[in-house]
């Protein structure tokens, strides 16, 4: 019934898919500029910044410096400066007529344009960067631009448009090649073009032209030591083109050429991603423990770098194959993670659109206040004017009458055009300030949208926690009365605190025949999966005391060995779960108490002296190695002139970490503990217990780490 349970819950969540390539153009697509160019350092920008300021000759130097500036900003991620920097430069080139540094800024503006989401702008500035570059006969300047405006229609899913260009890149570099046969950053310039020609080809959909072209980059690459690192990405695209045609061995030769070569390279970001692709790849085919094992190395890898996209697709991989294992908890496990990512990226996608109308709102504003600024000093230039006339005016005298008319008229003219301006001006702010309300508007628009999803989880979750409580009331049901103890055990304490809300550790007690049959168990796991174990086991256990009447302790637990080992087809599955458990037979008319234990012990205090009895060394259920698996019983006489004491308890206590040196309590210390403390009422002791872990558990600031069971009881 649970299994059931749980492929249901994971088959309604199996909307929840991504496709690997677009996460792989996501994390491998190149921002393509000039290194030469490339200044990352807050320090290098002041300083051009000042220089700038300080230096304001409309020459080559500062031509040069808002160019760099602009290339600062875009390595910043600031595009809105970019822009501002890249009309500067434009704009001075063509004074200076430098058609290298106005096709360089034009690209630049292309691919800024392009991450604001503007692409009329975009695909303007980068085909004039293009233009300009053709003009302007320089290979690098050219190859720069062609490669952004190949980028540019790549992320707008036109890759035959792309595809155009990298052909001309290519024609550039092999005409290179011709003068330089041996220079290697030409050929490695060609390995590059034959890998973008490649997935362009597979965007199209033309697996083979993508297969040619990757073996040529290949071919390039593997004579070039210093082109190794990026054979990884070579290997990597061939596979997917092989799995685009369906060639399953061909693509699993390429895949495992990527891991070995990505593994030379140590870089986290792009193991976790040929591993991610590995696995999907070994899913696909049917090799699900590879699939598993790649799968769950990715899956730590990109946590730990907190690739979102990547942890998305190899969660969905691993649940998959652990669905079509029917390994259902572990699926909707992995499917949490999914959720939970989903909910991540999809915040995140928000946020940056939000970022891009801030980015834009803040290039419009960048604009404005540049105008604003030339209109000022056209203004403030104005008004010196006027000041000089009336100096002049005013020394020439009343001779001048009719120079001082002209003069006057002049000024009306001028005040004229100064209104015109300031009523410009007003428009202009009104016009901002309308735009401001818009972007008010689309911000409030997505805010709904991110609170209608956390919504929708919130509901998720408490679905989730419903299930769980639910599932509480079933386990505390199936536990033995109150009342049932307190009739045939009168002096008892049962100190019972699960880790989780449902716990894998529980007690059995019934009273056959007058001979009380108590058990505490602590199952496989906690949580969740402990209490099916917990369920299977008290059902089982039922059967066999209450309904066959076998009430030896050795007896049952062997019973219950074969029972389980049966229920969970452990001789012909990989599942080894099982149970470690103490069985207590109390003999009310023959005084007597019979014991055996699997794994767990019994605990007997008498004339202030304690004794462990070990039970056996294996456990109930699990793999089975011997030919026969037989428990031993030990019996005990209750002599009523000396009380004796009995105490049976799980693991859960004695391994609870916490104290000052963050160390496990240790069953020493329990014995201690319980000796200190027996002849105390027992209500008390369990206080006692109780207070004891909780003060542990503080003084090492750790929480639960284990279900906790312990019984003690006086016959």
């Amino acid at each position: 019934m649970t299994k059931l349970y749980l492929k249901k819950l994971y088959q309604s969540m199996q909307k929840f898919t991504y496709l690997s390539f677009i996460i792989k153009i996501l994390i491998f697509l190149p921002l393509w500029g000039l290194g030469g160019f490339a200044f990352s350092q807050n320090k290098v920008l002041d300083s051009l910044l000042k220089i700038t300021e300080n230096n304001p000759k409309q020459d080559t130097n500062l031509l040069k410096n808002y160019y760099f500036i602009g290339q600062n900003y875009f390595s910043q991620n600031n595009t809105a400066k970019t822009v501002i920097y890249g009309e500067k430069t434009i704009k001075l080139a063509k004074e200076l007529k430098s058609t290298k540094f106005e096709a360089l800024a034009n690209s630049q503006l292309g691919y800024a344009y392009f991450l604001l989401g503007d692409i009329p702008q975009s695909l303007q500035y980068a085909q004039k960067g293009v233009n300009i570059a053709e003009e302007a006969k320089s290979d690098i300047v050219l190859v720069n631009a062609l490669n952004i405006l190949g980028k540019v229609y790549e992320g707008q899913q036109k890759p035959q448009e792309s595809k155009k260009l990298y052909e001309k890149v290519l024609k550039i570099h092999e005409k290179n090649l011709e003068k330089n046969p041996k220079n290697l950053n030409i050929q490695s310039n060609i390995a590059l073009t034959y890998n973008n020609l490649g997935n362009a080809a597979t965007m199209m959909g033309d697996a083979d032209s993508s297969i040619e072209y990757q073996k040529k980059a290949i071919k390039i690459r593997e004579n070039i030591p210093q082109e190794a690192p990026n054979l990884t990405f070579s290997y990597n695209d061939i596979a997917y083109a092989y799995d685009v045609k369906k060639d399953v061995k061909n693509a699993g030769i390429y895949y495992e050429k990527a891991r070995e070569n990505v593994e030379k390279s140590k870089d986290s970001l792009y193991i976790g991603l040929i591993y991610s692709n590995v696995a999907q790849h070994y899913a696909n085919t049917q090799q699900y423990e590879k699939a598993l094992y790649y799968g769950e190395i990715a899956l730590k890898i990109t946590k730990k770098s907190n690739t979102k996209n990547i942890i998305l697709q190899t969660a969905n991989v691993l649940a998959d194959v652990y669905a079509i294992k029917k390994n259902f908890e572990k699926a909707l496990a992995y499917k949490d993670i999914v959720l939970t990512y989903t909910d991540s990226v999809y915040n995140e996608k928000r946020l940056t659109e939000i970022t891009k109308i801030e980015q834009n709102y803040a290039l419009d504003k960048e604009k404005k206040k540049t105008e604003i600024l030339e209109k000022e000093k056209i203004i403030r230039d104005t008004k010196i004017q006027e000041q000089f006339y009336i100096i002049l005016f005013s020394l020439l005298g009343a001779g001048l009458l009719v120079v001082l008319a002209t003069f006057l008229w002049r000024n009306n003219k001028l005040k004229q055009k100064n209104n015109e301006l300031l009523l410009e001006k007003n428009e202009e702010i009104n016009q901002q300030n309308e735009e401001i309300k818009q972007i008010a508007d689309s911000l409030h628009e997505a805010n709904e949208a991110i609170t209608a999803k956390n919504l929708m989880i919130s509901e998720h979750n408490k679905n989730m926690t419903d299930n769980i409580a639910y599932a509480q009331h079933i386990q505390e049901a199936m536990l033995p009365t109150k009342e049932k103890f307190l009739e045939f055990l009168p002096n008892h304490f049962i100190f019972y605190q699960p880790k989780d809300v449902v716990s894998g550790d529980f007690y059995f007690f019934e009273n056959i025949e007058q001979k009380s049959v108590l058990c505490a168990i602590d199952c496989t796991g906690h949580g969740v999966s402990g209490a099916f174990m917990t369920i299977l086991a008290n059902d089982i256990l039922t059967n066999i005391v209450v309904h066959q009447h076998i009430l030896s302790p050795d007896i049952i637990l062997n019973e219950l060995h074969k029972a389980i080992r049966k229920s969970l087809k452990q001789d012909s599955t990989q599942n080894r779960d099982g149970m470690d458990m103490v069985v207590v037979a109390i003999d009310h008319a023959n005084k007597k108490l019979e014991f055996a234990g699997a794994k767990n012990p019994l605990l007997m205090i008498k004339n202030n002296e304690i004794e462990l009895i070990k039970g056996d060394r294996f456990c109930v259920g699990g793999e089975q190695k011997e030919n026969e698996r037989i428990f031993t019983k030990h019996i005990f006489d209750l002599n009523e002139e000396n009380e004796t004491y009995f105490y049976v308890f799980s693991d859960g206590f004695q391994d609870q970490f916490g104290g000052k040196n963050k160390e496990k309590f240790r069953s020493a210390r329990l014995k201690d503990l319980i000796l200190e403390n027996y002849q105390k009422p027992f209500a008390q002791q369990n206080n006692i217990l109780k207070t004891t872990l909780e003060d542990w558990k503080n003084e090492g600031h750790e929480a639960q780490t284990d279900d906790i069971l312990v019984i003690g009881f006086k016959v």
